[in-house]
């Protein structure tokens, strides 16, 4: 038996403000998994995940000074 679930998934140090940017943008509506993780699920069934990374800073482009 084959199981599949695929998401993108974000790392957020803000999971309520992430979770409610996707939504907005993309239309969607979020899904709570507790309090580290949440799913934002878009018309067609596809979701995409954020998780709680408290220590989390995005990463600057082009310059590597924080990486990914």
């Amino acid at each position: 038996m084959e199981i599949k679930h695929r998401m993108i998934v974000f790392d957020a140090a803000d999971l309520d403000a992430e979770s409610t940017f996707w939504a907005t943008f993309l239309d969607g509506t979020v899904e709570k998994w507790g309090d580290r993780w949440h799913a934002i699920w878009v018309d067609g069934g596809w979701a995409l995940g954020v998780q709680h990374a408290p220590d989390h800073r995005p990463p600057t482009w082009p310059d590597d000074t924080q990486p990914q």
